[in-house]
């Protein structure tokens, strides 16, 4: 398989402590959800998935204890998106330098942009429901669509417990495909299925189709981490913004 052509890469690792990895995965899942309960997460409402999407919970929270502060997404009382830094964040960093460096380097390869690295967990539990299809990355134009661009966007899912059957969805090589979602999706008769290892690296082109998949028994936790790689310009569009645009602009422009 070739990250480029088929827009996913599958590969297991071989140099991380895994148990260590799942216990800080489980702290901070539990520190979320402990707050959650006490009400002190400040949810909105967000549709981030378009507007048939069902809606979306988002939130920014800074853990007392840690003075850490995280970006919440919850997709579903059963799925939460949590953005990670510190030992965790450095360790996947790590991971995609050393064991993945050839692939990272062939696939940026046009880039001449310093990359942005964002890291977080992907808790579910239970007899979580399929996630929405979709793609990870934004349409940047209305001219030109986004697969007709270079490489510019990477998922990185690393898989850290084996207790969930619920697979992770793709449509491979959707993410050269200039149709819709809904169009790839309704024409394809059977998605690529990654089945949960502990260990497993998932990488996908962020335009990829893809989606969580459902369980089809009563388990336990689903337990991912994740690493994005983009460049800063994707987040922080102050980045775009000519040198000769007067400092006052700038700073309404945040």
């Amino acid at each position: 398989m070739s990250l480029r052509k088929d827009g996913y890469l599958v590969h297991q690792t071989t140099q991380l402590d895994i148990t260590a990895l799942e216990k800080e995965h489980d702290l901070i899942n539990r520190t979320i959800g402990a707050s959650d309960q006490r009400g002190q997460i400040p949810w909105e409402h967000c549709a981030k998935h378009g507007p048939a999407a069902p809606p979306i919970q988002i939130a920014r929270y800074r853990v007392p204890e840690t003075g850490i502060t995280h970006e919440i997404t919850k997709h579903s009382e059963a799925r939460l998106d949590i953005t990670v830094e510190g030992w965790i964040h450095h360790t996947m960093c790590q991971l995609l330098t050393t064991e993945m460096g050839n692939v990272l380097a062939e696939y940026f390869k046009e880039s001449t942009i310093p990359l942005k690295y964002i890291s977080g967990i992907l808790p579910s539990t239970g007899a979580d429901d399929s996630g929405i299809w979709h793609r990870d990355t934004y349409e940047l134009f209305t001219t030109v669509h986004s697969t007709q661009l270079p490489p510019w966007y990477l998922v990185c899912l690393l898989y850290l417990n084996e207790e969930s059957d619920a697979p992770t969805q793709l449509i491979p090589a959707s993410h050269q495909d200039p149709r819709t979602v809904e169009e790839i999706v309704t024409t394809t008769l059977a998605p690529l299925e990654i089945r949960p290892k502990s260990g497993q690296l998932l990488i996908l082109d962020g335009r990829t189709v893809h989606r969580g998949g459902p369980g089809h028994r009563l388990l336990g936790a689903r337990k991912i981490l994740y690493t994005t790689i983009h460049p800063g310009w994707y987040t922080e569009p102050l980045d775009m913004i000519p040198h000769w645009i007067p400092e006052t602009f700038a700073s309404n422009c945040e």
